[in-house]
């Protein structure tokens, strides 16, 4: 991404949100956004192959697929931390009065891998 987009994108117009919808934590983005929906590392659609073959299915059959999962929470393994909704709702309240007002400032952290270190 050029310099003139990045400082462009960094300056914050009033009410504006800047959303992305995929961050990849092992190459901090120029510019932070104030939401990511998705936090990985490699993301490839479903059809795309990832160290074999690709799945062959229509969109058609990956939608229903993805429609008929069970959307009952995971319960985990019991050896991670739990992940309710109310500590999203937490967070979101601390976070609320400066969320849109914060710097975009470019993110450097090692991401959810502690061995992970920027150069």
């Amino acid at each position: 991404m050029d310099d003139e987009l990045l400082s462009r994108l960094n300056e914050r117009a009033p009410g504006e949100v800047l959303y992305e919808h995929a961050t990849c934590w092992t190459e901090a983005p120029g510019v932070a956004a104030d939401v990511c929906g998705l936090l990985g590392q490699t993301i490839l659609a479903p059809w795309e192959p990832l160290g074999g073959e690709p799945d062959e299915r229509t969109a058609e059959e990956l939608a229903a697929d993805i429609r008929s999962a069970d959307p009952t929470p995971d319960p985990g393994d019991g050896e991670t931390p739990a992940d309710p909704d109310e500590a999203l709702v937490a967070f979101a309240r601390a976070v609320a009065p400066r969320w849109l007002t914060g710097p975009r400032d470019r993110c450097r952290s090692a991401g959810p891998v502690r061995s992970s270190r920027f150069a």
